[in-house]
């Protein structure tokens, strides 16, 4: 299975301050040992 992360979802992983991380760590956490894609936010 592919996993499509957009940076959002990423940047909220990190911190630990952020008001989504405990929901964007743990889908970050449940792909970790698999191949996934991280998509860019466009401009």
């Amino acid at each position: 299975m592919k996993v499509l992360f957009d940076t959002n979802i990423i940047v909220a992983a990190m911190i630990e301050t952020h008001p989504k991380y405990a929901v964007s760590f743990s889908w970050v956490q449940k792909v970790r040992n698999r191949v996934s894609y991280f998509k860019h936010n466009s401009i």
